[in-house]
């Protein structure tokens, strides 16, 4: 999918994160998704359908600009 839609989505692992998320895979969107609790993290990768190339995981603390600047 060279020409794919990014979607970047800070607190991912939270309620709305993983509303939004299964949403974004349906329409074909690869992944960038900020975290702050790994096991968190290791929960979402293992409930969402999607290819481990379309979902990229970082711990971040999104209310940290250097740190998502960083990120993204």
């Amino acid at each position: 999918m060279p020409d794919a839609n990014v979607a970047i989505v800070t607190g991912g692992t939270g309620s709305v994160g993983r509303s939004l998320l299964p949403l974004l895979i349906q329409r074909n969107f690869k992944l960038a998704v900020t975290y702050l609790m790994p096991e968190e993290a290791t929960g979402l990768e293992n409930d969402l359908d999607v290819q481990e190339s379309d979902l990229l995981l970082r711990r971040v603390d999104a209310s940290n600009p250097e740190e998502i600047a960083k990120f993204v």
